[in-house]
C-alpha cells in the first residue's frame, strides 16, 4: 500500500520486514526492486532480482527490462537468456516474443531471428492489415539481412499489436497493468 501511495521510505521499511520473514519470496523481492528502481538504485534492483533462486516470469521480465535500461549486461546473452526463461514459463507470451525478436534484430542473429519471426506468425490472423504489412516487411528485411529495418518493423508491429487481446493477456501474465508498456 505504501508503494502505491509513493511512500518510498515507508514501503522500503515494510518490505525490509517482509524480506526478513520471507527471504526468498519473489513478490517481496520484486517490490523491493521496484522501490530500488524508484529511488534510482538500479544496480541494487538488478542484483536483488538476479539473486532470486526461482523467479517467475514477471520477475524475469522485470529483470530483463532493468538489465536493458541500465546496460548492466556485458553482452546481450543475459537478456536473451531472460527472454528464453520467460518463454519457457509462458510459451505464448507475445510481449516476451516481441522483445526477444527485437533484441535478436539488434544483435543481428539471423538464424534465431528467423525462428522468432516464424513464431510471431502464429498471431498473424489476429492482426490488422497494417500490422500484417509491418510483419511482412520485417520478414522481408530479415531475409535480406537488413537487421535495422527488421528491428524498426518489429517495433511498429509491436505498437500495432498492443490493443489485441493476446498482447493484453501477455502484459497481464507479466504483472503489467495499465495496458501499455
Amino acid at each position: 500500500a505504501r508503494l502505491r501511495l509513493n511512500d518510498l521510505p515507508g514501503a522500503s521499511q515494510a518490505l525490509e520486514t517482509a524480506a526478513k520473514l520471507a527471504p526468498t519470496n519473489d513478490d517481496v523481492a520484486l517490490l523491493q526492486a521496484i522501490v530500488d528502481e524508484n529511488e534510482g538504485q538500479f544496480a541494487e534492483a538488478v542484483q536483488r532480482l538476479r539473486a532470486l533462486p526461482h523467479p517467475d516470469a514477471a520477475v524475469l521480465y522485470r529483470l530483463e527490462e532493468l538489465v536493458a535500461r541500465t546496460g548492466s549486461a556485458a553482452d546481450p546473452r543475459e537478456q536473451l537468456d531472460l527472454f528464453d526463461r520467460v518463454q519457457t514459463l509462458q510459451s505464448n507470451n507475445l510481449v516476451a516474443a516481441f522483445g526477444r525478436a527485437r533484441l535478436l534484430a539488434q544483435t543481428q542473429n539471423a538464424a534465431l531471428l528467423s525462428q522468432a519471426i516464424k513464431n510471431l506468425e502464429l498471431y498473424r490472423r489476429s492482426w490488422s492489415a497494417a500490422a500484417v504489412g509491418e510483419f511482412d516487411s520485417a520478414k522481408t528485411a530479415v531475409a535480406a539481412g537488413d537487421f535495422r529495418a527488421a528491428a524498426t518493423h518489429l517495433t511498429f508491429l509491436q505498437n500495432l499489436s498492443k490493443a489485441t487481446p493476446a498482447y493484453q493477456a501477455a502484459l497481464s501474465a507479466l504483472g503489467i497493468t495499465g495496458g501499455a508498456m
